[in-house]
């Protein structure tokens, strides 16, 4: 199958409170209107292994005493579960898969922000799935503080992230921010930077032209 007949996956980055996750249901609504199966997944999550690991991270009398390369171990298992149910046999079916968070997200918080080597990360990442990579990452940036701010207007309300990570420092969302920047550069063949400090309805249009150019490409 090649890489025009089979479908896409499309990796939805960036820290917390840059609207990623507003963003995806965007694009898949976007999608769907121009009648591509779209398939839409969140890491941890859209498996009961996964979910069962979101719900324990959402915990903090449990992880608390995590070690960062435990953390990046059980979401290496999840994604393996994730890829086999439901990422790999959508794309050989020909549906676009839009997936909140993938392993960069683990390169960042276990690896640049946990202290995991980020050579044993990539071996992990070899041993899960090999060369398979996204074939496009939306990465959401804007300055932590902007990102902090619309954090705190969230306080106490539902929301899809990983609410332990809300809490953190301002230094600490920046050198995210920061390692998520030098991803795109490095991955710079399959990351594009959204900017994400505008309104939704913009970063929505930014999005969907990307999404446009990539179809082009195919």
């Amino acid at each position: 199958m090649t890489r025009a007949t089979r479908g896409q996956f499309i990796t939805f980055e960036g820290g917390e409170g840059t609207g990623k996750s507003t963003q995806i249901q965007r694009a898949a609504a976007y999608l769907r209107a121009k009648n591509v199966p779209v398939e839409v997944v969140r890491e941890p999550g859209s498996t009961p292994e996964g979910e069962a690991l979101r719900n324990l991270w959402n915990n903090p009398s449990t992880t608390a005493s995590w070690e960062p390369l435990t953390e990046a171990l059980l979401l290496f298992a999840a994604r393996r579960t994730l890829l086999c149910r439901i990422i790999w046999p959508h794309l050989q079916q020909g549906t676009w898969v839009l997936c909140d968070r993938f392993y960069d997200s683990t390169l960042v918080y276990q690896g640049v922000l946990g202290g995991v080597d980020i050579e044993k990360l990539m071996q992990l990442k070899y041993l899960i799935m090999e060369d398979f990579e996204p074939d496009l990452t939306l990465l959401f940036d804007m300055p932590a503080q902007l990102a902090l701010r619309r954090i705190s207007k969230r306080q106490d309300i539902q929301h899809d992230g990983v609410i332990r990570y809300d809490t953190m420092a301002l230094q600490l969302h920046e050198k995210i921010r920061q390692a998520y920047l030098q991803l795109a550069d490095i991955f710079s063949f399959r990351a594009r930077i959204v900017k994400a400090r505008a309104s939704a309805d913009i970063v929505e249009q930014a999005v969907c032209t990307l999404l446009e150019t990539h179809k082009e490409t195919l």
